[in-house]
């Protein structure tokens, strides 16, 4: 397992791999301008904030410290746009914050297939009338949390103290997120 994790460490960072990235990134971000322009502003403040957030906590990237805005985004943009945009937008968000970070590493890979998961369930699950947007992410945070920590443990040999850190980072600051600011944005967003 460790030879797997040496070579894909390897290939990402070769030099011409970032500029696949940045393709990537820049692809996404033109389909959402030309099939969805309400949801690209709330998109790009998030992606411009977590990418913020992301450079000035280049300096703790070693600690594995869990503020982000991914799981906000996925979430709120897939309760009121759908499930593409918020898998969408979670990935642009949470690509932002890695790019700005310096962090791409298999620990990045890793947080995808959450932020896919939790973008097309969100959708699935929110229903006004039946659940409220803090439980569902609140749920989904814990969902994130479990899901990228036992990835990581298996998969990567993890640090346990790095992911304790992550954990206890990450569900407080998600939860405040979704307790204050996801209500009232899903209102404004429907």
């Amino acid at each position: 397992m460790k030879k797997a994790t040496a070579k894909a460490i390897r290939f990402l960072k070769k030099p011409g791999i970032r500029k696949y990235f940045a393709f990537g990134f820049f692809m996404c971000m033109l389909f959402m301008i030309i099939f969805f322009m309400t949801p690209l502003l709330f998109i790009l403040v998030l992606l411009v904030m977590n990418g913020m957030l992301g450079f000035f906590m280049r300096p703790f990237n070693t600690l594995g410290i869990g503020l982000e805005l991914g799981i906000f985004t996925a979430v709120v943009a897939s309760c009121a746009y759908g499930p593409v945009v918020g898998v969408t937008g979670g990935l642009i968000v949470l690509l932002a914050k890695l790019m700005m970070q310096g962090s791409f590493s298999m620990r990045g890979f890793i947080l995808i297939p959450s932020h896919i998961i939790i973008g097309v369930l969100a959708y699935y699950i929110f229903d006004p009338a039946v659940v409220n947007i803090t439980s569902v992410g609140i749920g989904f945070t814990i969902f994130h949390s479990v899901f990228t920590s036992i990835l990581s443990f298996f998969f990567l040999g993890g640090n346990l103290g790095k992911i304790m850190i992550f954990v206890f980072t990450n569900i407080p600051w998600n939860m405040f997120l979704f307790t204050y600011f996801a209500p009232k944005l899903v209102q404004y967003l429907l």
